[in-house]
């Protein structure tokens, strides 16, 4: 996810199997969103998906998500490049869980891992602000969950504003 502060304009993508770095596709959306107007026609299969341009979008998912990331000449990769031994141990540890607990959801501070959310704020020589967040999501939750972190305006935000203040610093903010 992806917001930049002067056009109030954030992007994101979820459900990725392939996009090497989720948060490039995110950037480049908001780069190429606002005169990316090329126009790719439907294929002949009506299940093929018509993915012209970022123009527009503020999320995208899945496949339609990963092909503007071929589009856009970005890294793809197997599946496989993200599998970790560390995780699956998790997964199946918590799995094992859920079973001795008859079925209710049970979390051990012994056994979580870090998931890896992280953000990132960001200002330029111009004073333009971006802020960006990136999630690997939570272990053994229900497939399809996209939780806070890619909504837009609550789990990231950048914005920019004017104060009209009193250079002397005794305006109402002050105080």
């Amino acid at each position: 996810m992806v917001s930049r502060g002067y056009k109030k304009r954030g992007v994101g993508v979820m459900g990725l199997r392939h996009v090497k770095n989720p948060i490039l596709l995110a950037r480049a959306m908001l780069e190429h969103g606002e005169d990316d107007l090329e126009a790719n026609p439907r294929g002949v299969n009506s299940g093929d998906l018509d993915v012209p341009s970022a123009q527009g979008h503020t999320q995208l998912y899945g496949k339609a998500a990963e092909q503007l990331a071929q589009q856009y000449e970005l890294e793809l990769v197997d599946p496989s490049y993200f599998f970790t031994q560390r995780r699956w141990d998790e997964h199946v540890r918590a799995l094992e869980r859920e079973k001795k607990g008859q079925g209710q959801a049970t979390w051990s501070a012994t056994e979580y891992l870090p998931q890896g959310t992280c953000g990132a704020v960001a200002l330029d020589q111009d004073g333009v602000i971006c802020a960006a967040t990136s999630t690997g999501g939570l272990t053994n939750k229900l497939t399809g969950r996209i939780g806070d972190t890619p909504a837009i305006g609550s789990g990231f935000w950048a914005e920019e504003w004017a104060e009209d203040g009193d250079p002397t610093g005794s305006s109402t903010w002050d105080r």
